[in-house]
């Protein structure tokens, strides 16, 4: 069986929405060699929820303040501009679709909808991780200059998403996750319930770099809604915008995603 996902973006063959719709883009020239290892971040299976962790105390106290936004269902990723004409530098998420996957996910907010774009850059098969790569566009066409590890350590910002998500765990459990569904999907949507424990014991997933604000994105995927229709599986999800240093105020964003399965 294959995935129709409902949206225009899929980041990778894992995540439940993609950027498909942004995939395209010309053969790039070999690149130079690589710096040193970058670490991991694992994958999971669309409807897979997300594992769980601790806080620590110090996380907490480095969080000013937690924001709960809501995106509706469907209306949160979207498709980037293309970037303009000659050289250019950007940060953001490089194998996001998993092995062999030699591209770059550079994303944008703007309050409202969050958009990526990716660029084949041909670096050497590294694990995802957050680059910063200097291009050059000539008509359309995508070149590699250079390209480096843009962060050494995210576990600062990460546990600044962990406490953030600890914050608004009782937020996203009074949800009415109805208004936030499709106007054909909020009946069978409003019994849902996502428990705050389990929210605020998630552990968030790198997903990208926000080059609007300079933070970092972490996503939580919870747990699949009620059925309604044969083959669609939906299920919420978390976007958390969260300082590099980890120190600093951190957005919250809630939406439904989901597939069909043919």
């Amino acid at each position: 069986m294959r995935h129709t996902l409902f949206r225009l973006a899929l980041f990778w063959l894992g995540w439940p929405l993609a950027l498909a719709a942004c995939a395209g883009g010309p053969t790039p020239t070999p690149s130079p060699p690589p710096p040193p290892a970058l670490a991991a971040t694992p994958t999971r299976l669309p409807g897979t929820p997300t594992p769980s962790v601790r806080v620590s105390a110090a996380a907490t106290a480095n969080v000013t303040a937690a924001t709960l936004r809501t995106a509706p269902e469907l209306s949160f990723l979207a498709p980037g501009e293309p970037l303009p004409e000659g050289p250019v530098t950007v940060r953001g998420l490089y194998g996001q679709n998993g092995a062999g996957d030699r591209s770059v996910t550079a994303c944008l907010y703007d309050g409202a909808t969050l958009r990526c774009q990716r660029y084949p850059v041909g670096l050497p098969v590294l694990p995802r991780a957050l680059v910063e790569v200097d291009l050059q566009i000539e008509a359309g066409q995508v070149r590699l200059i250079a390209w480096r590890p843009a962060v050494d350590d995210l576990s600062l910002s990460r546990e600044a998403a962990q406490a953030a998500l600890a914050r608004v765990a009782d937020q996203v459990e009074a949800l009415d996750w109805s208004a936030v569904a499709r106007a054909d999907f909020a009946q069978s949507t409003a019994p849902f319930r996502w428990p705050a424990a389990d929210v605020a014991a998630a552990a968030p997933e790198l997903f990208g770099y926000d080059m609007a604000t300079g933070r970092v994105l972490w996503r939580v995927q919870g747990p699949n809604l009620p059925a309604q229709r044969e083959l669609v599986t939906r299920y919420p999800a978390l976007y958390v915008f969260s300082p590099l240093e980890g120190q600093g105020p951190v957005d919250v964003v809630a939406t439904i995603e989901g597939f069909v399965t043919e």
